[in-house]
């Protein structure tokens, strides 16, 4: 049995309006991808039982709800639908809610609206407008629109009910027995006009996340590519940082991104090394702010150089005459400064209008072998945009300072879903052009470029969804100096910098030795210690990848009795004595050295292959340096190492069967020359 809790966490204001928080309460391992939610709070309607009505209209976008925070709104199986709208069920997850479903029809929130699913494919038939396909095994964000080219699909999917209680019904004949009872009960308790109408988009809510473990586990197209899970690489420590809004790597200073907020700061940049240090902030000299969006890093007028370029092209009401982008040289940051103020010379201003009244856009791209700029734009409702088709207008290279361009149209990209979903907040081009990326809310997209081609031709390829963390806000995105990652952080302060690096090739090294202590106590957490060795002669792989551009993650798993895991990011750059924490080791190597723990409680890695092929890892762990939650499983069982690189390989080391094991109870596990190679399961 597994409990599901709502728990409001925090209400703001947002571009939605006012909104609600919800937190899921436990993860929700089902599927292992919910562990938050953002619900519009102006779909929740209020009655006149309701807790929030003495505070404020959730819709009303000039107030936050404070009451609400911390109410924990429950749901049992009995469905009770009492006056203050709160229910509470638990719902049993039987194996078989996994399995293909027979086709599946279901109203959505908005009366009128139809959909049905049938194996991978979804179709949905809006109250207006054209009727949408999507296959969700390639496609599972729904955002490629296929309903022009599978008609037969097309055909065998249109679903055939006329009312959502007829939908409903047909919801409910499908899984009398399974988590699909439970979600069809919802619907017809929804729409049975007894509960309240908060209750009624709370059971539709509900509803969704019950259907997520039904839905297929995604899989990738031949050419796209595989990306482990998001990390967390720091917080943002500049409580000044509250509506990051834009966000790009720098070039001229390694592990360091440039971010902005949102409109309503002054028109300044912020130099933050990717464990959420601010090193500066630089006022732009001469430059102003109305709602600056996004920014890029670029070529600009001098060959060589790298330019920064702050879009100034957010407009709710689509009601500005021009947009305008800032773009100043890069300079180089001083990395032994905490917070310095500076002033940034040099702010050009480009202006430039659309060729056809005004739009919001909140996304700016940069080719870096063109120089040219791109605008996309945002679609919604209260700029005029209802079709979910967000538009992309070049600004050419060279740039016209002092004159205004009117932009060219050059591609569209179709988004489908709730506005949230189908508006684009963020971009990015990879520094050698070969990527493009554009993120919404929930979910991104992103093209490969082939040589020759140009930014508008990619665009009119098909891309492949790919994944962005769970955010209040996400607003930012912006790959790594090689692009093989690409990073984030929400709106509001004291976010999380999370990174989401690119899957390649598993490798195995043989292992030396495992070695896990803690104080004979278990209560002095600096004396904490674990060393891993491995060394494997003559080993024909290679290293395949590099830590110079976003280091490397580190991953050690103990299992056993109590096991215990944990996962080091190593970034790159500078400590505070301007020594760089990962160095080449020989031609085929790299050493990764922070004594004084200003990373964490990694102290040392090696990792190199000698000219004789063979392969050697060693690690030390110490709690002197941080806090390390790995500790001996008493008794342990097998454990593990991994190393990688985002772009390259993960290097996996096995503790496991073969091994000469050692338990001394919680002060010392150690697993000696195992015999078996693998990677964790």
């Amino acid at each position: 049995m597994v409990l599901i809790r709502l728990v409001v966490a925090r209400a703001a204001a947002s571009a939605f309006g006012v909104m609600l928080i919800f937190t899921i309460e436990p993860s929700y391992a089902v599927t292992d991808v919910l562990t938050s939610a953002l619900v519009r709070a102006e779909d929740f309607g209020l009655e006149a039982q309701s807790p929030y009505q003495d505070t404020a209209r959730l819709g009303d976008e000039t107030r936050v709800v404070h009451e609400a925070i911390g109410q924990v709104l429950t749901y049992e199986a009995t469905l009770n639908a009492a006056t203050d709208g709160s229910l509470t069920a638990v719902f049993e997850l039987p194996a078989e809610a996994r399995a293909a479903p027979r086709p599946i029809f279901f109203p959505w929130m908005d009366a009128g609206n139809h959909g049905v699913r049938l194996g991978d494919w979804k179709l949905i038939r809006p109250a207006s407008g054209a009727v949408e396909l999507y296959d969700l095994g390639r496609d599972p964000s729904e955002q490629l629109n296929l309903s022009t080219q599978e008609p037969e699909r097309l055909a065998e999917a249109d679903p055939q009910s006329d009312t959502d209680r007829e939908l409903a019904a047909g919801l409910c004949s499908t899984r009398s027995e399974s988590l699909m009872a439970a979600a069809c009960a919802l619907v017809l308790v929804a729409h049975s006009g007894l509960a309240s109408s908060m209750a009624r988009s709370l059971l539709m809510l509900l509803m969704l996340l019950l259907l997520l473990p039904l839905m297929p586990i995604p899989v990738a197209a031949q050419t796209c590519p595989d990306f482990f899970a998001p990390i967390t690489t720091g917080v943002v420590q500049d409580p000044a940082i509250d509506e990051a809004s834009g966000l790009a790597a720098s070039a001229l200073n390694p592990g360091v991104f440039w971010v902005h907020n949102d409109s309503g700061d002054a028109p300044r940049v912020f130099a933050m090394r990717a464990d959420g240090t601010v090193l500066a902030r630089y006022d732009l000299t001469g430059a102003s702010a109305t709602d600056w969006e996004d920014m890029a890093r670029g070529p600009g007028p001098v060959p060589g150089a790298d330019y920064l370029y702050l879009a100034d092209i957010g407009d709710n009401s689509a009601a500005r005459s021009f947009i305008t982008v800032w773009r100043v040289p890069e300079p180089v940051v001083d990395p032994n400064t905490i917070g310095a103020e500076l002033e940034l010379a040099g702010a050009v201003a480009l202006e430039m209008e659309y060729p056809a009244g005004a739009h919001d856009a909140e996304t700016l791209l940069s080719d870096p072998l063109t120089g040219d700029l791109f605008v996309v734009t945002k679609c919604r409702s209260s700029a005029g945009c209802t079709n979910g088709v967000s538009r992309v207008f070049r600004y050419p290279f060279p740039h016209q300072d002092g004159i205004r361009v009117t932009l060219t149209e050059v591609a569209t990209i179709p988004f489908s879903g709730p506005e949230f979903l189908h508006s684009a907040t963020a971009g990015d081009v990879s520094s050698s052009g070969d990527r493009i990326a554009v993120r919404t809310y929930t979910q991104a997209l992103l093209w490969r470029r082939e040589p020759g081609d140009t930014i508008a031709d990619a665009l009119a390829t098909t891309p492949c969804p790919i994944a962005v963390p769970p955010e209040i806000q996400g607003e930012t995105l912006a790959f790594s100096l090689d692009g093989a990652s690409y990073s984030s952080v929400s709106e509001f302060a004291s976010q999380p910098i999370r990174r989401i690096d690119e899957a390649f090739a598993d490798q195995t090294i043989l292992g030396k030795a495992l070695v896990v202590k803690d104080s004979s106590e278990g209560t002095d957490e600096t004396r904490r210690r674990i060393v891993v060795s491995a060394r494997e002669s003559d080993s024909p792989e290679s290293i395949v990848g590099s830590p110079h551009a976003a280091g490397a993650v580190l991953d050690i798993i103990a299992n056993g009795a109590n096991p215990s895991a944990q996962t080091f990011v190593l970034l790159a750059g500078d400590d505070s004595s301007g020594t760089s924490f990962w160095r080449d080791l020989g031609p085929t190597g790299f050493r990764y050295s922070d004594p004084n723990g200003e990373q964490g409680p990694v102290k040392k890695v090696v990792f190199r292959k000698s000219g004789s092929g063979s392969f050697t890892l060693k690690v030390i762990v110490t709690g002197k340096n941080g806090s390390l939650a790995v500790l001996p499983p008493t008794p342990g069982r097998d454990g593990y190492a991994t190393l990688r690189f985002p772009g390259g390989d993960r290097y996996c080391v096995e503790y496991g069967p073969g091994s000469v094991a050692r338990n001394a109870g919680a002060k010392l596990w150690r697993m000696k020359r195992p015999t078996t190679e693998g990677c964790p399961p």
